[in-house]
């Protein structure tokens, strides 16, 4: 009888734990799913259908303008969010027309990795930024194209020394779930303090890791990794390289351009 009681004591108790492991599972299920939702814009088949039906289902927020540098310009960061209900396009674009209101006035370098970069956006899931003049005369975004702009350097107010704005942008949904978002490989681009003349510092081929402003010698010194030909080599092999960008010229260039260094330490490298 002992031994039979035992036994059932022991079903018992490995039939409460499995109870409980798939009640914790769902819990746990759930309180991700409550998480917050993904935001960037969506691309791709995520809106496939709705553009077929002339529907929105993003909309944009603006955050309040803040001052560029000595600048007579202030910016505001436009971000995406994802609508409970979706609105018919020119129905809404047309109401907005009808109301529309004129705008109102309104150590010198430093190694950074990627994620230690200074941004100055509010929030993620920004699209695009605003640039405005002082006497709302000129308006313009920084770029035409459905992006995620990652981070923003743009001097605070009454930076006399940064003669321009660094950005990390996303144009492709490099991971494929249907957003741009900073999960997805971004580019380094640049600007002109007033959002002008935005254009990349690399070609897509370099992704830019770390990076070094000198504003007195007007430089960006960052260190790469060259994107090879063959898909099939790993990430973590790509060639490194650093490279240095002439911010008055746009030339970019690598720091040893003489392979003959390179090699001799590699040579040494793969010695006895």
């Amino acid at each position: 009888m002992d031994k039979w009681l035992k036994r059932i004591w022991f079903v018992n108790g490995v039939l409460v734990l499995i109870v409980t492991l798939l009640f914790l599972s769902d819990r746990v299920q759930k309180y991700l799913q409550s998480g917050p939702r993904p935001v960037g814009p969506l691309v791709g088949e995520s809106i496939k259908d709705a553009r077929k039906d002339s529907l929105a289902i993003q909309d944009i927020v603006t955050t309040i303008p803040r001052r560029i540098g000595a600048t007579a310009y202030t910016y505001v960061t436009l971000i995406s969010k994802d609508l409970e209900k979706a609105i018919n396009i020119s129905a809404y674009l047309e109401a907005e027309s009808a109301g529309k209101r004129g705008p109102s006035p309104m150590a010198l370098v430093r190694v950074v990795p990627e994620s230690e970069e200074r941004n100055s956006l509010s929030g993620n899931g920004t699209i695009n930024l605003a640039f405005i003049s002082d006497d709302g005369s000129d308006i313009r975004l920084v770029t035409q194209q459905k992006a995620c702009v990652v981070r923003a350097d743009i001097p605070q107010p009454g930076d006399t020394l940064q003669k321009f704005i660094l950005y990390r942008i996303v144009f492709h949904d490099t991971n494929g779930d249907g957003r741009l978002t900073d999960r997805d490989e971004s580019g380094l681009y640049i600007s002109d303090l007033n959002g002008l003349n935005l254009r990349p510092v690399t070609p897509d081929s370099i992704i830019v890791r770390e990076l070094v402003k000198s504003f007195r010698r007007d430089k960006l010194v960052f260190r790469g990794q060259s994107r090879p030909h063959d898909p099939s080599i790993p990430q973590r092999d790509w060639r490194e390289q650093v490279y240095t960008y002439d911010l008055r010229t746009g030339n970019l260039a690598e720091l040893l351009p003489d392979e003959r260094v390179l090699n001799l330490a590699r040579k040494i490298l793969w010695g006895k």
